[in-house]
């Protein structure tokens, strides 16, 4: 008598198996988990950004307090531009 193997895997052709997952990928991109998308800062969390950067600004120039304004007003726009650039991309 003669045992008949079951269940064995059928032979697959791995280059088309791997051009159809290219094909299928092309055409149906894979998003981005919520953890990696691009999300806006909150009023607070841009306040505390700009407070963190403004220090080190201040820090650098030895904390005279004639600067204080203007660490600021710069640590403002590098934050406002960096999450302009963060929102294009």
């Amino acid at each position: 008598m003669v045992a008949k193997k079951m269940n064995q895997p059928k032979s697959t052709n791995k280059k088309a198996h791997l051009n159809t997952q290219y094909n299928a990928a092309a055409l149906n991109p894979v998003k981005k988990p919520m953890s990696l998308r691009y999300s806006p800062m909150t009023t607070e969390e841009r306040r505390h950004k700009i407070a963190q950067e403004a220090y080190l600004r201040a820090e650098k120039r030895g904390f005279n307090p004639d600067g204080q304004m203007q660490d600021w007003l710069e640590a403002e726009a590098k934050i406002d531009a960096l999450q302009m650039q963060h929102s294009r991309n």
